[in-house]
């Protein structure tokens, strides 16, 4: 994705879209942008985080393991 790509999606996100101009540059210098692979996993229960995940496209299952190791659908997350 493009720097213009990337703004033009921040823009539309609600936790961002009243950045302005400056606002925007800044969180983009000082932020990553990844793209995941279907079945990658972003964090696990437990698992300290220290950054914030946006979602610009795609989808988020959000799931919890059982104490029998059973994979449960808690969510599914889709963007804006």
């Amino acid at each position: 994705m493009s720097q213009i790509e990337l703004f033009k999606a921040l823009k539309e996100i609600h936790f961002t879209k009243h950045f302005s101009v400056q606002e925007m540059g800044t969180f983009m210098d000082n932020g990553q942008y990844h793209e995941m692979e279907k079945g990658n996993v972003i964090f696990s229960e437990g698992h300290m985080i220290d950054k914030m995940n946006i979602l610009l496209k795609g989808v988020v299952k959000v799931t919890k393991l059982t104490d029998d190791n059973r994979e449960v659908l808690k969510s599914i997350l889709h963007p804006k």
